[in-house]
């Protein structure tokens, strides 16, 4: 069975939607979200608790907890997470855009540049 992860604010409303959709497909979902890391699994789906300002240990937070099975893709739900999933996709080699795409996304100058 291929797992997803899924990297969202907790207050992602459109969770419900992928949930909805991967249960058609047969796919499992994971997820990480910007949730307190104090609390032990406050909305029971065992995601990964990162903090979006801290790239650099939430990237280490995924790797180490799906290092042993890792995932068949990432998606990003929203602006905040594009550059983690970007960086998650490298780590684990799998297909999606450079870190360099995310960032370039959150900044419409540099996407310009890139563009042409």
């Amino acid at each position: 069975m291929k797992r997803v992860l899924i990297i969202a604010t907790t207050t992602g409303y459109q969770i419900r939607s992928f949930g909805e959709a991967a249960g058609k497909l047969g796919v499992r979902l994971a997820f990480a979200s910007d949730r307190c890391d104090q609390l032990d699994d406050p909305w029971w789906d065992q995601a990964i608790p990162i903090r979006f300002h801290d790239e650099d240990a939430s990237l280490r937070s995924i790797v180490d907890a799906m290092a042993p099975v890792p995932p068949d893709g990432v998606i990003a739900v929203g602006d905040r997470p594009v550059t983690i999933a970007a960086r998650v996709h490298e780590a684990f080699g799998l297909p999606g855009n450079t870190t360099a795409a995310a960032l370039a996304s959150r900044n419409k100058l540099e996407s310009r540049r890139m563009l042409e």
